[in-house]
């Protein structure tokens, strides 16, 4: 049982990864966007909006791949505390 919950969090965690892979990409975008557009112009409103979006983005999937990568490092030490107490 243990061995499923650990294969499950380890995929959902490369399924965060990657999502937070492409964000990254996004962001950048975004961020590269408006710097070269430099702050003037209705345009540039829509480009602020669109980048704060893909900012929390971001930042949200950066938070959850540091929390699930946590849950890993803490489910790989309890599986070798059991093996070793075995």
């Amino acid at each position: 049982m243990a061995c499923i919950v650990h294969l499950i969090i380890s995929h959902l965690a490369l399924i965060t990864i990657r999502q937070f892979e492409n964000a990254r990409i996004e962001f950048d975008a975004y961020r590269m966007d408006m710097e070269l557009t430099g702050g003037n112009g209705p345009a540039n409103e829509e480009t602020q909006r669109s980048f704060s979006e893909h900012k929390e983005v971001y930042e949200k999937l950066r938070s959850d791949v540091t929390v699930k990568m946590q849950f890993l490092e803490e489910n790989r030490v309890s599986q070798t505390l059991l093996v070793t107490s075995n």
